[in-house]
């Protein structure tokens, strides 16, 4: 089942806003995403730096403290108490080796293990320059004690820290303090921690926020665009049912609204066709009553000949003297016949010519028989048989009797028509004789079937899905408008019907199936 217009163009919209949103949602994450990552980063660089100088304050006063208070020791070379300051030295928190040098690079004590290095892939990023090669502690020893000033650098998780022990202006010696990063290294693998969750924490609640606002987009956009979807599809709606109408004959109904925009133009000009149309179907209409009129006066003269002759009979009867009052009452009774099979065809005539109001209860029958009358003498004179079968019951329908006996003049002449192009395909175009069109009416329970069939050559395959469209013929300019079979099409539709053709038994057989009316109602 195709979607109505409506469904079609709000998916529509709501696939652009929802695209539209999707990929500005995704920009803007991937946006977001990398200011986290930039930030973060930042902020660990940051605090591994912070961290890191904290730690290098920490263990150059460490260092600096104990030159200082080893000055006196170192300078007369009191070991216990050299040994006892680096001892106390050892037990401070991240300390694992303390080392004291004379001013030529001998050592003189030491505490704890200062030769473990750990891989460099431990190291704490961004905490200085590496060792390079060939850079052993006896260089940072040799170093402290030129310049005079405390010396660092970072081998794997240790950092080694030199301070000079100064005594009188001059170098005793240094003492070199060898501290751990583990708990460093620590407390920044529990801060990129706590980054990443901050930053996924973010992601989140923006992806959370970015799909709420998304949501509300489309919501929105799917409002105006039903808004505006309907404000389209109620006039293209009425200008439906307006085209429906003039399809089925009501031509003078005026056009279903007034607009300044495209579609009011529309519907102007589909009121403009409308009266096109109605003077297109008048003069079809005419066209038709006139070729009736012809033979109907052709067969009137044969009634009207029959009436002067028995009228002369009379006046001759009663200027003879004769009084046979038998015989005068027999002309007169059939001067009466006479003028009333007249005045039948001439009613008939009426019936089928004048416009009627709106539709009725009819009787199907009545239509039929009103076809067959204006058209019978004239199939009569070219030797064309006609079959006529009505039920007894009445075959009652909704509708205008005179519209229906249009439609059957229609197929009726059609079906001559067929006959004759049959005749002159035999090589006899006078010679119809063995043409045949019949005409029935089958009462079902829920409807009433109108069939005529013909004996002709029957409808070309190929054109039976077209014998309906406007303007369509087969016939000669002068023979045939095409407006006959969609005329009658659209008064059967409106009679809420439907009007169908096929070949049948080597000829044609148009059938109208009509909704049949409660006769009690």
């Amino acid at each position: 089942m195709k979607p109505s217009l409506q469904v079609r163009y709000s998916l529509a919209v709501v696939f652009i806003l929802t695209a539209v949103v999707g990929l500005m949602g995704i920009a803007h994450l991937y946006g977001f995403r990398s200011l986290i990552s930039a930030s973060t980063l930042a902020t660990a660089k940051t605090v591994i730096e912070t961290i890191y100088q904290e730690e290098k304050k920490q263990g150059e006063n460490l260092a600096w403290f104990l030159a200082r208070i080893l000055m006196d020791p170192v300078s007369r070379s009191r070991a216990p108490a050299i040994d006892g300051l680096i001892a106390a030295a050892l037990d401070q928190p991240g300390v694992v080796y303390v080392v004291v040098h004379d001013a030529e690079g001998r050592v003189i004590n030491r505490a704890g293990s200062w030769s473990k290095r750990a891989p460099d892939r431990d190291a704490i990023p961004g905490t200085g320059p590496r060792e390079k090669a060939g850079d052993s502690p006896p260089a940072q020893i040799a170093q402290a004690l030129s310049v005079g000033k405390i010396v660092s650098r970072v081998d794997g998780l240790t950092f080694h820290i030199t301070a000079p022990i100064m005594g009188s202006g001059r170098p005793l010696g240094t003492v070199t303090v060898g501290t751990s990063l583990q708990a460093t290294k620590t407390d920044v693998a529990k801060f990129g921690g706590y980054m990443d969750a901050v930053a996924t924490s973010s992601m989140r609640y923006f992806l959370v926020l970015y799909i709420g606002i998304a949501m509300m987009i489309v919501v929105i956009g799917l409002g105006i665009g039903i808004v505006m979807v309907q404000d389209m599809a109620r006039p293209i709606r009425a200008l439906g049912r307006y085209m429906r109408r003039i399809g089925t004959g009501s031509y003078d109904e005026p056009p279903p609204f007034e607009r300044s925009d495209e579609l009011g133009d529309l519907a102007r000009e589909l009121g403009r066709m409308a009266q096109n149309l109605k003077k297109v179907a008048q003069v079809s209409r005419l066209a038709t009553l006139g070729e009736l009129a012809v033979g109907v006066a052709h067969e009137l003269n044969q009634p009207l000949n029959t009436i002067r002759l028995a009228a002369d009979n009379v006046l001759l009867s009663r200027r003879s003297g004769g009084g046979d009052s038998d015989f005068t009452e027999s002309k007169l009774r059939l001067i009466s016949e006479q003028a009333a099979n007249m005045g039948d065809r001439i009613q008939r005539m009426c019936v089928v010519g004048r416009a009627e109001g709106g539709r009725t209860m009819i009787d199907a029958r009545e239509s039929v028989r009103d076809a067959v009358s204006l058209l019978a003498s004239r199939f009569e004179d070219e030797g064309i048989e006609m079959s006529i079968d009505l039920p007894d019951d009445a075959a009652l329908v909704l509708g205008r009797r005179n519209e229906l006996a249009q439609v059957l003049i229609n197929l009726i002449a059609n079906a001559r028509d067929a006959v004759l192009e049959a005749a002159q395909a035999r090589g006899d175009p006078s010679d119809a004789s063995r043409g045949h069109i019949w005409i029935r009416i089958e009462l079902r329970p829920e409807e009433v079937i109108i069939e005529v069939a013909d004996n002709g050559n029957g409808i070309d395959p190929d054109l039976v899905e077209r014998i309906f469209d406007p303007f369509f013929t087969t016939k000669e300019v002068t023979k045939g408008t095409g407006l006959g079979l969609s005329i009658s099409l659209g008064i059967v539709d409106a009679m809420g019907g439907r009007l169908g053709a096929a070949n049948k038994d080597g000829g044609a057989a148009f059938t109208v199936h009509l909704p049949k009316a409660d006769g009690a109602a």
